[in-house]
């Protein structure tokens, strides 16, 4: 990364009023060390300072840091230079696994967090056919487009937002050629795939359509037009995959050891805890445990995975 200081605006929820602020935040990639200003009158809020646990990696539109306790959110760059160095290392794309492969996902994963791409956001959906023809209308009028319908529909999908730099390469180069005979032998689809048609895996092919898919599974607003979840909500549990086990690369082995000890994962989501979100989640253990105030930290640190676990 540039040593040059880099600008962002920051998003912290206060508490107290109810209300989120917003902070023009410099990284100085030089120290590794961050400084906070109020955007309307340049009045310093935090001075220069380190942050527990801060790694270049994590700086980037859509990060969420905690600094001093506190939760910021990277909404926006600040200038256009912070723009400029990291619109290419920033870059998104669009990753799907088609039913009959996602019972690999612990591979997926742990493939996924051997590389540079970032997993910014994950879920198992279920496509209805209304759905999988607006998602493919490339494909309009295609003779295979029925059977290929047909397929995404009859079962879950795990749908992902990866970021990087290069992440539409990358992740293509991940999966492999389309014809799982002729892809390289170490790619997903050659791995997992079957024939041309049901290759277990879909990447998107430009920025552009990376951008389209990732709304249409991801919306920033109207979410209820999204595929939805594919979770029972019944005869199931709960397991929390934390965010130093995901940020360590261990969601993979995680989901592998789930699978060999005979059960299921029917829902996943990966989400973000805010304080308060977190305080209440751990509710139960306020005034039971000693470190109830260290579990809430921990749990609003980072991107968490929620999987729906049965039998």
């Amino acid at each position: 990364m540039d040593c040059t200081n880099l600008a962002f605006e920051a998003d912290w929820f206060d508490e107290e009023s109810g209300l989120n602020r917003t902070f023009k935040m410099i990284y100085f990639p030089e120290s590794n060390m961050v400084q906070l200003f109020e955007p309307r009158t340049n009045k310093m809020f935090l001075k220069k300072s380190s942050v527990a646990g801060l790694k270049p990696s994590d700086i980037y539109v859509g990060s969420e840091i905690t600094i001093l306790s506190r939760q910021f959110r990277l909404k926006a760059f600040a200038d256009e230079y912070t723009r400029r160095v990291l619109d290419c290392q920033n870059e998104r794309t669009f990753a799907m696994v088609q039913p009959d492969c996602v019972r690999q996902m612990g591979i997926v994963f742990a493939e996924i967090q051997k590389t540079n791409l970032r997993i910014r956001a994950a879920t198992l959906a279920m496509m209805t056919e209304a759905q999988a023809l607006e998602f493919y209308r490339e494909h309009t009028g295609k003779p295979f487009l029925p059977a290929l319908v047909q397929h995404v529909t009859s079962g879950p999908v795990l749908s992902l937002q990866l970021q990087g730099e290069g992440a539409v390469h990358t992740w293509r180069c991940m999966i492999g050629d389309t014809d799982p005979a002729e892809a390289e032998p170490d790619t997903l689809r050659a791995r997992f795939g079957k024939n041309k048609m049901l290759n277990g895996f879909h990447g998107s092919k430009n920025k552009e359509e990376a951008l389209r898919e990732i709304e249409f599974f991801f919306p920033e607003k109207n979410r209820h037009l999204a595929p939805p979840s594919a979770a029972w909500l019944s005869s199931c549990t709960c397991c929390i995959v934390k965010p130093q086990a995901f940020i360590d690369g261990k969601l993979g082995p995680i989901i592998n050891s789930i699978h060999e000890a005979g059960f299921e994962i029917s829902g996943l989501e990966v989400l973000r805890f805010d304080r308060v979100k977190a305080a209440e989640f751990h509710e139960v253990y306020n005034g039971v445990l000693y470190e109830y105030s260290d579990m809430v930290a921990q749990l609003q640190s980072g991107p968490c995975v929620a999987l729906e676990i049965t039998w």
